[in-house]
């Protein structure tokens, strides 16, 4: 498969593009009305909504008629194909360099957003907090305000996790995630997960983290307690009542920074280590690993397609159990990997973004949804202006496949005709490709079909 990527305009305000492109659907721009400055800082989804923040963008501040840089997070809907704005979020107690929207997550439920520099209302001091939305229907409205404990003074909700009522939020000061569980009265705090044993005390604790699962997943990428910068990454297990214990830590014993980015879906990892040396000096992977019953094994690494020195592959994970995103920073990329059938997961694509602001943080924020795939460049500049004001690139990673390429190896042989008897003989919904609903010989004949008539 092969995606080649041009811009394509989506507001008055963006830039001339040189053609339509087939895979990449739209680039957005901040909407406004607000000045931006960091527009795709950090992304997420929840259903047939998608949020992108700007944690400087400059809002109005609370008692004030003059804007400040305090952030928003802006509300996109998909109509007709396309992501409409529908909505900005800002904070209720804005005030300079609140960073609102530093990091926000979803579930089923919730929008949360991190703002670790923000006060709250109960507290004189800026701490930071973190502001817990809901939708009822037809608009996102704040339901909860959550301030950290006393002792925390700084860089609450520099990240936050969410999932199925457990509300993760590091506590960058203090070493440790703080954890919440939903109750009848809101959210209270049930457990705090410090920095584990033997984790060295500059090891950059909490930099990624995930919820999924019934686990929390913490990155501490700059764990030199085996080797200098090794890296490390520790997963906590849930025991009931927003209670965790930590389950296994796993500390690199190469210089690699094992741990820059997580992502969890079932009984599968994958974890980035952005300066892992191979064929070329940090260069960076990503590690594949599964739960055996009793820990996690490491099974596979992928690798950039084309990689360079320091261009930080694994720098950031997207993973939904079918597809693979992970971004390279150094390389303006996103690279694609699909699972075959076989069981290894394998190069699709390199999704890059061709436009006059070269944003160097291109992949800074990913969030998949099926087959959309959403990517921030909060540092893309328009016309070599200044600051970043940053832009965010949809991408449809359906344009170009190829559906009877079932081994997913990139190329249409026997082997696909024994996938297709094997998923027929499973009764797989993969091989009814007449989509009546069931097996019957017209899917052979469908898929026949499909196969003669090849693939781009």
């Amino acid at each position: 498969m092969k995606y080649v990527l041009l811009a394509v305009a989506v507001v008055a305000a963006s830039l001339p593009v040189r053609a339509a492109d087939p895979c990449q659907v739209a680039r957005l721009l901040a909407p406004g009305p607000f000045e931006a400055d960091d527009f795709g800082s950090s992304i997420a989804f929840q259903g047939e909504h998608w949020f992108i923040a700007d944690q400087k963008a400059y809002s109005l501040c609370s008692g004030s008629p003059f804007s400040c840089s305090a952030g928003a997070v802006y509300v996109y809907q998909k109509i007709d194909g396309q992501l409409m704005h529908i909505e900005t979020l800002v904070s209720p107690v804005a005030q300079v360099a609140d960073n609102f929207g530093f990091s926000i997550a979803t579930d089923d439920r919730f929008l949360v957003v991190g703002a670790p520099n923000s006060g709250s209302p109960g507290r004189t001091d800026r701490p930071g907090a973190v502001f817990v939305y809901t939708n009822d229907g037809e608009q996102w409205d704040l339901a909860y305000i959550i301030e950290p404990p006393r002792e925390v003074w700084r860089d609450f909700g520099r990240l936050v996790a969410l999932h199925d009522g457990t509300l993760a939020a590091l506590d960058k000061v203090n070493d440790r995630v703080l954890v919440y569980l939903l109750d009848e009265t809101g959210y209270r705090l049930t457990d705090e997960l410090a920095r584990p044993p033997g984790v060295s005390d500059d090891a950059a604790f909490g930099w990624s983290m995930t919820a999924a699962e019934a686990r929390i997943i913490v990155g501490a990428p700059r764990d030199r307690s085996r080797v200098p910068v090794g890296g490390s990454f520790h997963v906590f297990a849930a025991l009931g009542e927003g209670r965790y214990e930590l389950e296994q830590s796993v500390f690199s014993t190469e210089r690699q920074q094992l741990g820059t980015a997580v992502a969890l879906h079932g009984d599968e990892l994958w974890v980035g280590a952005s300066s892992a040396d191979r064929t070329i000096e940090n260069q960076g992977v990503a590690y594949q690993y599964r739960f055996d019953g009793s820990q996690w094994q490491r099974h596979q690494e992928v690798r950039s397609s084309q990689p360079g020195r320091n261009w930080a592959f694994g720098s950031n994970i997207a993973f939904d159990g079918q597809k693979l995103l992970v971004a390279e920073r150094g390389g303006l990329a996103v690279h694609v990997f699909e699972r075959s059938l076989a069981g290894p997961w394998t190069h699709a694509a390199r999704l890059r973004a061709e436009t006059p602001g070269a944003p160097v943080q291109f992949g800074f924020a990913l969030a998949l949804q099926g087959t959309d795939l959403l990517v921030g460049a909060p540092d893309e500049v328009d016309f070599g202006g200044w600051p970043p004001y940053g832009a965010a690139y949809l991408f449809d990673l359906a344009c170009d496949d190829c559906t009877p390429d079932l081994d997913a190896d990139g190329a249409l042989t026997v082997f696909d005709y024994l996938t297709f008897l094997n998923l027929f003989d499973a009764g797989s919904s993969e091989a009814d490709f007449d989509g009546d609903g069931e097996l019957t010989v017209l899917d052979f004949l469908a898929y026949q079909t499909a196969f003669d008539a090849g693939c781009a």
